[in-house]
């Protein structure tokens, strides 16, 4: 949405994007420094979810559901959000 793109695909690491993805479900909580690439001088403490299962599709459009914790859980959050149309400086703490 910020580049006026609709298409819903957020790369998370190496080999691993999530396709249409959607948080389903959210435990625990922890701090994140976190730093955007579409500002890299804005860096700011949040809270995340420590763990978050994400539904997604498939290239062949099956639908896939991860359980990510740590680091990759609050990837998948920071960018599920930018495809929500939210940046990391509107976001609150």
């Amino acid at each position: 949405p910020q580049i006026g793109d609709g298409r819903r695909v957020a790369v998370i690491g190496p080999g691993f994007a999530l396709v249409n993805p959607e948080i389903i479900d959210r435990s625990g909580l922890m701090p994140s420094l976190e730093q955007c690439k579409s500002r890299s001088w804005y860096t700011t403490m949040k809270v995340r979810s420590f763990s978050v299962t994400v539904r997604s599709m498939e290239p062949d459009g099956s639908e896939r559901v991860d359980v990510l914790r740590g680091f990759p859980a609050v990837v998948a959050q920071h960018e599920i959000d930018h495809l929500d149309g939210k940046t990391l400086w509107q976001r609150p703490v």
